[in-house]
């Protein structure tokens, strides 16, 4: 694998009198990364090469406050912009051909401060965005004959569309309440488009929709939070209605390398992008209490649990959904030590979509003590240092991801140690 990244930003404080500060972003990325597979005489040969080159670019413009009749009107507007560069080559043709996709957008964030406790929210989103590349067209089983399948190059152009509203209150005890709604679209990217070969991470064989349209998502959401205090929480619950939901869908059939192989058997499962009206809904709680000091730091324990339930319109299931998980952990952290000690379990999956199967729960035990040790301030050399000792999966438990399309031959890392550090500069 060879990456290499360049980012470079800026800010202007306070230029005039009407706006607050200007900032802009742009960042370039080359990324290359070969998969190996075994070749007909059983050893370790190229079979693809996938590129990824972007470039991204952003400007924001802080307004000053604006006086209203409702209260202070502060907000930020800007514009964003993109270009991508994504394909793959190799012995088996291919999962991608060379695609190109062009972004532009214009945003705007606006707040307003009605009293001193309750303050409303508004933004929204204006992008296009013109997807590039050959589209491939297969049988309507996605099974041969014929062996091969025809592509045509092909140009999509989208202009996806979001808007939100929010009302925040803030409440005795250090508490905010929210309560959102959302309409948000999204352009279908270009392997979801365009996809036609193998893909040896995922162990899949990808086939592309190149009539996908744009996916819509309704959503209201509310929330409670309190981030100080010897009690801190977070909780939320949403529900999503989405129109054109865009995901994989398991067909049943399997391949080796080449569409001329699908068919019954074969060690890379067939899957195809399509579209269906969904409904998501789902809830969200995490929280950390201090229980009592302790040396020069303070011990506590800490809790978290999430669900997501998600169906197609007419009730069946929509496929590799996260499981419902709950945990919690005891920690003691100071100055400069932090200790924690959690183990969260994740529920049987059993709510599987077409051609999916179960999943079992399992139990994850993990660990970990670091320590930090700032530096002085100075205009060079690092401010922080963090090294540790973590342990993951003490319990050694069987584990299957049950979103991965290889859970059932490839379990996730078993009892692990590793030291770390990160440094700050």
């Amino acid at each position: 694998m060879e990456q290499t990244k360049w980012t470079t930003k800026g800010e202007w404080r306070a230029p005039t009198d009407a706006i607050d500060a200007v900032r802009f972003t742009f960042g370039a990325s080359n990324y290359k990364h070969n998969e190996l597979g075994l070749d007909a005489n059983g050893v370790d040969a190229l079979k693809n090469v996938i590129k990824n080159r972007e470039l991204e670019g952003r400007f924001e413009l802080d307004h000053a406050a604006v006086a209203t009749g409702f209260g202070a009107l502060t907000g930020t507007w800007g514009a964003q912009f993109g270009h991508r560069e994504l394909g793959t080559d190799g012995s088996l043709g291919g999962l991608l051909a060379q695609t190109n996709t062009n972004t532009a957008a214009i945003f705007a964030f606006e707040q307003i401060q009605f009293t001193d406790t309750l303050r409303m929210q508004a933004a929204g989103r204006i992008e296009n965005h013109i997807v590039k590349g050959l589209a491939p067209t297969f049988p309507a089983d996605f099974l041969p004959p014929p062996n091969t399948f025809s592509e045509e190059p092909a140009r999509r152009t989208f202009a996806p569309k979001s808007a939100s509203l929010g009302l925040l209150k803030d409440l005795p005890w250090d508490m905010v309440a929210t309560l959102n709604a959302q309409y948000v679209q999204r352009a279908p990217a270009a392997p979801e488009l365009f996809s036609r070969g193998s893909d040896g991470a995922s162990g899949t064989f990808v086939i592309g929709n190149p009539n996908l349209k744009i996916e819509t998502a309704q959503t209201a959401e509310v929330g409670l939070k309190r981030a100080k205090g010897q009690l801190r929480f977070e909780t939320s619950l949403y529900y999503t209605r989405y129109q054109d939901f865009i995901f994989k869908q398991v067909t049943g059939n399997f391949c080796t390398d080449t569409f001329a192989s699908c068919g019954a058997t074969g060690p890379l499962t067939q899957v195809a992008y399509g579209q269906r009206d969904a409904i998501f809904r789902g809830a969200e709680v995490i929280a950390q209490l201090d229980i009592t000091p302790l040396g020069d730091g303070m011990f506590g324990v800490d809790g978290q649990y999430d669900i997501v339930r998600a169906t197609f319109t007419d009730g069946t299931n929509v496929p590799r959904i996260a499981p419902m998980r709950a945990g919690g952990g005891v920690w003691w952290r100071s100055a400069e030590w932090y200790a924690r000690l959690g183990l969260l379990h994740a529920f049987t999956q059993n709510d599987v979509g077409l051609n999916e199967t179960p999943t079992d729960g399992y139990n994850l035990l993990k660990a970990e003590v670091s320590y930090t040790h700032t530096f002085s301030r100075t205009d060079f050399g690092p401010r922080e240092m963090t090294i540790g000792l973590a342990g993951d999966n003490l319990l050694n438990e069987q584990i299957r991801n049950h979103i991965s399309f290889k859970k059932a031959e490839v379990l996730q890392p078993g009892l692990g140690v590793r030291l770390f550090t990160n440094v700050r500069f």
